[in-house]
């Protein structure tokens, strides 16, 4: 019998994964989200989360593919809009990733300026 078979027999509804809180306190997650690695990221979110990549692609969105070769090297995550969803399911927090996953009511509002 597979893996994925003898999990179901053992777990019939397996909990949903989650990152654990403790996982963004790490100096070396942060560096990664801070210079945009997300690559990095998600393997050392998965590492240190006890986490699989088919985990990450149910928290994610994205494939277990892509996330392979993402970590991998062999592609990298450049639209925003993707990267937002990356964060969001790996329930980054926001004063860890700036502006980009805060309410659009909580961010503040820039001043107008007068155009001549």
């Amino acid at each position: 019998m597979c893996s994925g078979c003898n999990r179901s027999r053992t777990e019939p509804h397996p909990a949903r994964p989650s990152v654990p809180a403790q996982v963004w306190s790490h100096q070396d997650v942060k560096d990664a989200l801070f210079q945009r690695d997300f690559g990095r990221l998600c393997q050392l979110v998965r590492e240190r989360g006890h986490l699989r990549q088919e985990d990450m692609a149910l928290l994610t969105g994205l494939s277990q593919s892509f996330l392979s070769m993402l970590e991998s090297g062999q592609r990298r995550l450049t639209n925003i809009d993707r990267i937002i969803v990356l964060l969001d399911g790996l329930d980054a927090p926001a004063d860890l990733t700036g502006p980009m996953l805060l309410p659009a009511q909580v961010m503040p509002a820039l001043p107008l300026q007068a155009v001549s």
